[in-house]
């Protein structure tokens, strides 16, 4: 997850039937980055860039363990609510 700004942009040429939405900039290079290295290596579920953490408040804040190899926060941190929520109204859960 990052924070910051992004371009969105409608790809493709008239009468071709592609009209989608594209998204650009660093934050979404960034937050793509996150993703897949949250994916691939990593118990912590969460990863987080700086300028997250950076306005996040102290309790949260604790939640999260920075990682110097890859220069993020990561956490593995699970809203109760929702997840017994999901336990009571989901049968595959």
């Amino acid at each position: 997850m990052d924070y910051g700004r992004a371009l969105m942009i409608k790809a493709g040429y008239s009468g071709s039937g592609i009209n989608e939405v594209v998204w650009m900039g660093d934050v979404v290079n960034l937050a793509s980055n996150l993703c897949s290295n949250a994916n691939k290596a990593w118990s912590d579920e969460l990863m987080i860039s700086e300028a997250i953490y950076n306005n996040l408040n102290e309790d949260y804040k604790n939640l999260m363990k920075w990682n110097s190899n890859r220069r993020c926060y990561h956490g593995n941190v699970i809203n109760l609510l929702m997840n017994n929520w999901l336990k009571s109204n989901c049968s595959k859960w």
